[in-house]
């Protein structure tokens, strides 16, 4: 007995090391999903990405599928195989739908593998991102009338979007009157105006042309009479020789009580002053000197005005014959750098009753023009240009003759020192460079030397290429290294090039030049990449993303930057990153997310574009974007139950306005299932359009009369019948009434299972270690069944034939 008992219990427990053996295999598997970040904040119409990795840290290969709950998600790495220990890293791109009301939403992101799965949370902040604000520090201004005040004023954009903000005025002028303005960020801007009454008011708009964010100021100007002057003319009429000067004394106070500029214009003579400021009770004095051109009187208007007034006074001029003679000035002396130009003004003034025609002459340099016509009491001016490039290093005597006729009037002398300032000079050590066609090379050492006498600004320049910095300025004797990098941008045939790098000077007579020659190695050398695309076609749901990776490798001898272009996406295609820079042999990859609207029809998309390098190299592709319908099937019918309910308390008669400009919000509650709910229903301009939740009716030519439209969100059926009163399509202006709500609720109860996939999946993880314990416990059972039983039956026999002897034995005793 005692033996059938360790077989037992030693099948057992063979049986048991088995089953948690088989156990310990699966439970070694373990998948761990961890992202970046958790919580992100974003606006509707933009798109975020965040990034996480999928660990194994089981004891074999596991195949990770990738999954979101949201229809806002899309992730680049949807299907991993993760070895033990291995990380693998993931992208998800989030796209709020238009239809998204700024609130915190949440989504599930799931990482599943036959044996195990880890489940992360995002939470998605959708933000109320556009705010428009003006601010003015006041909004009353007291000022003189006639005066112009600037009022500075911010604008300040408080939303989280970028706005293109347009700023009208009513009155007035802008220093702008558009600015565009980052999140957080304002501008200052200054208003304009010209007090001309006592009271003025008028506003200032801001209007965001990509939101509806708006903001308007009222500006209220009290204007007051700050402006007055008054004037006196000694003498009111003047005797003077013609040509001779005569002077006119004009007083002029302020009289008003604000500080003034005060303007002056005469029809003859000259002004010692054209316009003056005056502080109130302050008084001056404007000399007018006239000539007469005649013998005789002439009439003179003065006109004097300030912002507000004006007034004139007519003065009385009387020319008389005088006596008078002639005279010449001419400047001294100079020094002059070589290369360089020196200027001499020579003025010549008739003293005497005649016009004179008389020349000038110079032993170096040249006239303007030398001929003189000079009229009683006039000053001419005349200008000797001397050019120092044909001249030597020395001291040189300028002179001067005013002659008439072939007899020289008077003669003058000037003196001209001529220098070597400005010189320089330029080398480099490098003598040859491999370069390719369109692609800088890496900075060249050249050295730039003053070797004048005074401190010089240079000027660099290249054939081929371009200087890092191209101006340098030199004390003398100084030299500076600065750098060059080859850029042959023509197309020009491979071989030996000739590079001319040219130094020169502002003030430096000649330019300085150095050589260097460039290696043009051939396109193909430079340039080769290849480009892949996975997937090549994807059968798409609308309201999902989806990913291709457009993989580049850089086959060429240059490092190169890469684009990729679409000739036409449809409006979905989002490319993350724009460009990417490769080194030789390097490969990366470019995303391109495909998001597909609401909108668009079920068909397939042929997408094509092209990657292109900064050689303007291109590689084509082609990717087929199959859009279709989504459609839940099932394995058996299910049954539906409807419930209908009528909403009660409409006002039928409120007529309801909305236009592209607005939103209209009803909110209605109604009885449902013993259970009381409230709805909000939006009524949205640019066409007509009812949105109830996330979903959303379009109607885009409604008519007038009764209509009613069906909405299926939040698994009910919205039956909403509206009667318009007043319909203006272009303009997206509507008026209607409500006449009728009614609400229909499904509830299923299905009979079969949703069909996922053709495949059985089972679990070995659980039902191999129960089949195993079963056959063990089946095998114990038989065990005991089949030698327990005869063994006891061999001990009852032996029992019987024991009590058999004994019983013998007694017999034989007596």
């Amino acid at each position: 007995m005692v033996r059938i008992m360790e077989r037992h219990i030693l099948s057992f427990v063979l049986t048991m090391f088995i089953v948690v053996n088989i156990y310990s295999v699966y439970a070694s598997s373990n998948i761990n999903l961890v992202l970046d970040t958790y919580s992100i904040d974003l606006c509707p119409y933009s798109t975020k990405m965040i990034t996480g990795y999928v660990e194994n840290t089981g004891s074999y290969d596991e195949e990770v599928k990738i999954f979101s709950n949201s229809k806002w998600i899309t992730i680049a790495q949807n299907s991993l195989i993760v070895k033990p220990g291995e990380r693998k890293y993931i992208t998800l791109f989030i796209t709020p739908t238009d239809e998204a009301k700024p609130t915190i939403y949440y989504a599930k992101i799931y990482a599943s593998s036959k044996q195990s799965e880890d489940i992360e949370n995002v939470e998605i902040n959708v933000m109320d991102c556009s705010d428009i604000t003006l601010d003015f520090s006041k909004t009353v201004y007291d000022a003189c009338i006639g005066d112009v005040i600037k009022i500075p004023f911010y604008i300040e954009n408080n939303g989280k979007l970028s706005e293109n903000v347009i700023l009208e005025t009513e009155k007035g002028n802008l220093e702008f009157y558009e600015t565009v303005l980052d999140s957080y960020e304002k501008d200052k801007n200054y208003l304009y105006y010209k007090v001309v009454s006592d009271y003025a008011s008028f506003w200032v708009r801001a209007k965001s042309q990509n939101s509806f964010a708006n903001d308007e100021k009222k500006i209220y100007i009290r204007g007051e009479n700050c402006y007055s002057f008054s004037t006196t003319v000694i003498p009111q009429s003047v005797d003077a020789c013609v040509k001779d000067t005569a002077v006119f004394d004009i007083y002029i106070k302020n009289t008003g009580s604000e500080k003034n500029t005060i303007n002056i214009r005469s029809s003859y003579g000259v002004l010692s002053d054209t316009n003056i400021v005056l502080q109130p009770e302050e008084e001056r004095v404007i000399k007018l000197r006239v000539k007469p051109e005649k013998i005789g009187e002439s009439a003179i208007k003065v006109e004097i005005w300030d912002k507000v007034n004006y007034e004139f006074r007519d003065l009385q001029l009387t020319g008389k014959v005088c006596s008078s003679n002639a005279m010449i000035i001419v400047p001294s002396n100079m020094e002059v750098c070589k290369g360089s130009a020196a200027r001499y003004v020579i003025g010549v003034r008739n003293l005497g009753e005649i016009e004179e025609n008389i020349k000038l002459i110079s032993n170096i340099g040249e006239f303007n023009d030398p001929e003189v016509k000079v009229s009683p009491g006039e000053i001419a001016y005349k200008e000797l240009y001397v050019s120092t490039e044909d001249l030597s290093y020395n001291n040189y005597t300028i002179e001067i003759n005013l002659t008439k006729g072939d007899k020289v009037i008077d003669t003058i002398k000037a003196k001209m020192e001529v220098r070597n300032c400005y010189n320089g000079e330029i080398e480099t050590p490098f003598k040859k460079v491999n370069a390719c066609k369109f692609t800088p090379t890496k900075p060249i050492e050249v050295i730039v030397r003053n070797t004048g006498e005074r401190e010089e600004t240079y000027m660099l320049s290249g054939k081929y290429g371009y200087f890092v910095n191209d101006v340098v300025k030199l004390e003398p004797m100084e030299e500076k290294i600065v750098r060059y990098i080859v850029n042959v941008s023509e197309d020009i045939a491979e071989g030996v090039l000739q590079d001319v790098l040219t130094l020169k000077g502002v003030n430096m007579i000649a330019p300085k030049e150095t050589y260097l020659d460039i290696n043009l190695l051939k396109e193909s050398a430079c340039s080769n990449f290849t480009v892949m695309v996975e997937p090549l076609r994807i059968d798409a749901q609308e309201y999902k993303g989806y990913i291709y990776k457009v993989k580049i490798k850089n086959n060429g001898f240059a490092p190169n930057i890469f684009t990729v272009e679409m000739d036409e996406d449809y409006g979905m295609v989002y490319i993350e990153p724009e460009s990417i820079y490769l080194d030789p042999n390097e490969q990366g990859t470019i995303f391109l997310y495909v998001a597909p609207t609401s909108k668009m029809p079920n068909k397939e998309y042929v997408l094509k574009g092209k990657v292109l390098d900064k050689y303007k190299n291109e590689r084509t592709f082609e990717v087929v974007f199959n859009l279709i319908a989504f459609k839940e099937e099932f394995n058996e019918k299910s049954l539906e139950d409807k419930i209908r309910v009528k909403v009660e308390g409409l006002d039928k008669e409120k007529i309801y306005f909305v236009s592209k400009e607005n939103i209209t919000t009803l909110q209605v509650e109604y009885l449902i299932e013993g259970r009381t709910e409230v709805e909000e229903i939006l009524f949205v301009g640019g066409s007509f359009i009812i949105q109830i939740g996330d979903e959303l009716y379009e109607d885009n030519n409604p008519e007038i009369g009764r209509k009613t439209y069906t909405i299926k969100a939040n698994n009910k059926t919205y039956y909403i019948t509206v009667k318009f009163v007043y319909v203006d399509n272009e303009n997206s202006e509507y008026k209607f009434k409500i006449e009728e709500i009614i609400i229909e609720k499904e509830k299923k109860v299905l009979y079969g299972k949703k069909k996922e996939s053709s495949k059985i999946r089972i679990n070995w993880k659980w039902i191999l270690p129960v089949l195993l314990i079963i056959l063990g416990i089946g095998w114990i059972v038989y065990d005991y069944y089949k030698n327990g039983r005869n063994k006891t039956k061999k001990q009852k026999n032996g029992k019987k034939r024991k009590k058999e002897i004994k019983e013998l034995k007694e017999v034989v005793e007596k």
